[in-house]
């Protein structure tokens, strides 16, 4: 009875201390990567860096990355740094494979595909090889189409369906619409 219920709560804090081990290792991990890696000073300098962002880091405590509230820290440092491969016209394939490997349980695989359908359709938008080729732009769209219906719950769907419009793919914003309709209901 209570020798079995004090062991069933102590496997509990266990679990729980290694969950925030595991979790303060990654968030560790992310910091090194956007400090030493990609210069924080850097990203912060980007025109679309959040202001609010510079303030936390200016005045926020490891401690507080570590708990809760630096959650929405680490999801805005992660997008800061996917905007500043995508500003730079670069492959997120890398950074994404570096992000996935050092803090998995930040940056999911459904985070990369989202990264990865953002640079497609900056590719579409804007190289030039593509603009002269329409067979080859329209296959990438319709890879982007593909990685897209993937991910509908993931995806900024009001700017996915904006930035398919622009690159005149109609049939792809009904079929995203209705992918992401039917994943809703």
């Amino acid at each position: 009875g209570r020798l079995q219920e004090a062991q069933l709560q102590e496997r509990k804090s266990l679990l729980a201390l290694k969950h925030l081990l595991d979790h303060a290792v990654q968030v560790l991990a992310l910091w090194k990567v956007v400090t030493v890696d990609h210069q924080l000073h850097l990203l912060g300098q980007q025109p679309n860096f959040p202001s609010d962002l510079r303030m936390s880091l200016k005045t926020m405590l490891v401690r507080d990355l570590l708990l809760q509230s630096g959650a929405s820290v680490c999801a805005a440092l992660i997008d800061a740094l996917i905007r500043r491969y995508l500003d730079d016209a670069a492959s997120t394939d890398q950074i994404s494979e570096k992000l996935r490997h050092v803090c998995p349980l930040l940056y999911r695989d459904e985070d990369a595909l989202c990264a990865k359908v953002n640079e497609q359709l900056m590719r579409c938008a804007t190289d030039p090889s593509l603009q002269q080729q329409p067979q080859g732009r329209q296959q990438l769209l319709r890879q982007t189409l593909d990685a897209c219906k993937q991910i509908p719950g993931r995806l900024q769907l009001a700017s996915v369906c904006q930035q398919l419009a622009a690159n005149q793919f109609y049939s792809g914003v009904v079929e995203l619409c209705c992918v992401a309709a039917d994943k809703l209901d």
